[in-house]
C-alpha cells in the first residue's frame, strides 16, 4: 500500500510540474517538439494511472472508506491530465497555425521579390531623356515627355528621379537651387519658376513678332 501511495504522490508530482509548463507558456513561446514531448508525458502519466488503479483494486485487506478515498484522488488526478492534454493541444495546434500561415506569407513574399527582381532584368528599350534648358516655351513639352518616360514610372525610386532630372538639365534650368537635395524639391522649383503663364505668353508673343 505505501508503494501505491509513493507511486501516487509522484505522478501527482508530474502533473503540477506539467501544470506549470502550460501556466508559463502564456509568457514564453515554446517549440511544436517541447510541447510535444509534454503531452507524451502526459499520456504515459495516463497509463501509469490506470495500472495504479488495477493495483489499488488488488489490494485484498485495503476498506472501503480508503477504497473511496483513494479513487477521489486518482479521479482528481485523471481529470488535471485530461485537461492538461487539451490545453496542450490547443497550444500546439494554434503554432502549428501559426508557421503554416507564416510559410505561406514568406511564399508569397518571396514570388514578390522575385518579380521584382525580374523587372529589373528585364532590358527596356533606351529611350533619350528629354533635355530643358532653360526656356518657358519649352517647358510645357520637357514636363509632359519627362513625366511620361520618368515621373510615371513606378520602377524607380525618388533617388533615381532626381538623378535623371538633373541629368536632364542644362544651362540655366542646372542652375536653378531647389530647397533641398530631392526629386519633389527639385521639380516644385521647376513648377514654380517655369510654370509662369504670364512669362509663356510674353515668350510666345516675342517668338511669333
Amino acid at each position: 500500500m505505501d508503494k501505491l501511495n509513493n507511486s501516487k504522490r509522484a505522478i501527482k508530482g508530474t502533473i503540477i510540474k506539467i501544470e506549470t509548463f502550460v501556466e508559463e507558456s502564456r509568457n514564453y513561446i515554446y517549440t511544436p517538439i517541447k510541447l510535444d514531448i509534454k503531452l507524451k508525458r502526459v499520456q504515459e502519466m495516463n497509463r501509469k494511472m490506470d495500472e495504479l488503479k488495477d493495483q489499488y483494486y488488488d489490494i485484498k485487506d485495503i476498506s472501503e472508506s480508503e477504497l473511496e478515498v483513494i479513487e477521489t484522488d486518482i479521479q482528481s488526478m485523471e481529470d488535471r491530465l485530461e485537461e492538461l492534454e487539451v490545453r496542450i493541444r490547443d497550444i500546439l495546434n494554434s503554432l502549428i497555425a501559426k508557421s503554416s500561415v507564416s510559410s505561406v506569407h514568406n511564399h508569397e513574399n518571396a514570388i514578390s521579390q522575385a518579380n521584382s527582381k525580374l523587372k529589373l532584368e528585364i532590358k527596356l528599350p533606351e529611350i533619350p531623356l528629354p533635355v530643358f534648358r532653360g526656356r518657358h516655351d519649352e517647358w510645357p513639352s520637357f514636363k509632359s515627355q519627362f513625366d511620361n518616360v520618368i515621373t510615371n514610372n513606378n520602377d524607380l525610386n525618388e533617388s533615381q528621379k532626381l538623378y535623371y532630372l538633373k541629368a536632364s538639365l542644362q544651362g540655366d534650368a542646372k542652375l536653378l537651387e531647389a530647397v533641398d537635395d530631392s526629386f519633389e524639391s527639385l521639380i516644385t522649383a521647376l513648377k514654380t519658376r517655369f510654370e509662369n503663364k504670364r512669362l509663356l505668353t510674353e515668350t510666345h508673343i516675342n517668338a511669333i513678332q
